[in-house]
């Protein structure tokens, strides 16, 4: 997914002032797509056609935030016969985009989690637990790490994704800080690396230089090389957005997004 990639790396370049212009430019990008595949499943689609048009439709929630949009699917996973749904690519959207809905608390998802009919299913509901908007979010997954709810050898996929999540990135890196110890006495060793994996989505000046600092006094088991291969992958993230914003001030950034 290149495009998202792209478009990821330009929404922590454009400033918050850009919030308006990075979202015309968002749905200039997508909104050709997304009328020609529509947002509902045509059981005729090929694959690639499902595929892409989830994509669309994830990226056009997360980063246009209109919450009409967000709704129509939030209802969808909000209804009593969401997990009769056959259809894997409009499940998944349902699901990745109700996460965005921040009145979809955390404790539905991690209840649908546990009580999960499949080991399928329950991946599924893994899989979206570090993308929810809840505020909360962080303060109780981490706890159903340490209580053992959540098996061990996926913890770190979740906190990586948690820790780039745009809504509540910050604070799960705080609560992940202050439960580090217990948080590596439920993963295996051989995992815990596997924590910084998000580190090369990072652009956060703030948020990366207290990655930095954390993980080089309180260094990951088995981890040495692998850990200062992403390190560096961070250093070089904001690197990059320090030197654009040095040569581009924000009227520059502002008029390149509406040009294109």
């Amino acid at each position: 997914n290149y495009i998202g990639s792209i478009i990821a790396t330009l929404s922590y370049i454009a400033n918050q002032n850009n919030a308006k212009t990075f979202k015309e430019f968002v749905d200039k990008l997508t909104l050709p797509l997304s009328s020609e595949l529509g947002t509902e499943v045509n059981s005729d689609d090929d694959p690639e056609i499902k595929e892409l048009r989830g994509v669309i439709n994830k990226m056009r929630a997360k980063y246009l935030e209109d919450a009409e949009f967000i709704n129509h699917f939030s209802e969808i996973f909000k209804d009593e016969n969401f997990e009769s749904i056959s259809e894997g690519s409009l499940f998944n959207t349902a699901l990745y985009i109700s996460a965005l809905d921040e009145g979809n608390k955390v404790e539905k998802f991690l209840d649908k989690f546990m009580q999960a009919p499949s080991p399928q299913l329950q991946g599924r509901y893994r899989s979206v637990l570090g993308v929810i908007k809840d505020k909360n979010a962080p303060k109780e997954i981490v706890k159903y790490m340490i209580d053992g709810k959540i098996r061990g050898a996926d913890c770190p996929y979740i906190l990586a994704s948690m820790i780039v999540n745009k809504y509540i990135g910050k604070e799960s890196w705080s609560v992940i800080k202050e439960n580090f110890d217990s948080l590596l006495k439920v993963m295996p060793a051989w995992t815990a690396s596997r924590i910084l994996d998000s580190l090369s989505s990072i652009y956060d000046e703030e948020l990366g230089k207290n990655i930095k600092d954390f993980i080089t006094k309180n260094p990951l088991p088995s981890s040495e090389k692998i850990a200062a291969q992403k390190l560096e992958r961070l250093e070089a993230n904001i690197e990059f957005v320090v030197n654009i914003k040095s040569k581009f001030n924000e009227e520059a950034i502002e008029k390149a997004l509406k040009e294109k």
